[in-house]
């Protein structure tokens, strides 16, 4: 267990697992040669993540923090309160998040992965890419609006909000295949080139 203010860094070779860390005033730098499993990490700041595995909270542990930059080989798999967040995974996995509240996601990239956010709140999106034969599912419990790039770039896109999508400017798709739903609000999407609609409303 680890708690008090000022900067965390910590540099492991191999994998580790966070049992209980929280920061009440200060920035959170871990990186690990393999996974890193986190079961309790609250930071009154900024958080860097690095793995040469997975980064995961699994499906009881949970991720608190201003802003995270997460970067992993094998996939990033969270359950967090974030305000704003940067992910990428350089190997084969997926990026799988689930943010209590609002998010603005600045980038979120795999290689070889689907991408699935989840924002309990509106759902900024800054750029958002999975190439290759992979899918991208956005789902918000308010708006879905273009925070920056406004950009997906994945072969099936799947969008899901309350409060409209796109609505205070359309957001830049380059899909294949796309589901556009939203309970309220208007619906603004800006597509390069052809795409099948699967279910817009």
């Amino acid at each position: 267990t680890i708690t008090g203010s000022g900067d965390l860094y910590m540099d492991e070779a191999n994998a580790l697992t966070v049992k209980d860390a929280k920061l009440a005033d200060g920035d959170a730098h871990l990186a690990t040669g393999d996974d890193l499993a986190i079961e309790s990490l609250a930071v009154n700041g900024d958080t860097v993540l690095n793995s040469a595995g997975v980064i995961s909270t699994g499906v009881r542990g949970s991720l608190s923090a201003d802003d995270l930059t997460a970067s992993a080989v094998d996939g990033i798999d969270l359950n967090a309160n974030l305000a704003s967040a940067s992910l990428n995974v350089s190997g084969s996995g997926d990026i799988d998040l689930t943010n209590q509240n609002a998010l603005a996601l600045n980038q979120a990239s795999t290689v070889d992965g689907d991408i699935d956010v989840d924002a309990g709140g509106d759902l900024g999106i800054g750029q958002v890419a999975a190439p290759g034969e992979h899918s991208v599912r956005l789902a918000s419990g308010g708006a879905i609006e273009a925070d920056g790039d406004g950009s997906i770039d994945s072969r099936d896109v799947t969008l899901n909000a309350v409060n409209g999508i796109g609505a205070n400017g359309a957001l830049s798709l380059n899909a294949v295949a796309l589901t556009a739903i939203t309970d309220n609000g208007d619906i603004r999407l800006d597509q390069t080139g052809t795409v099948a609609l699967n279910t817009v409303r």
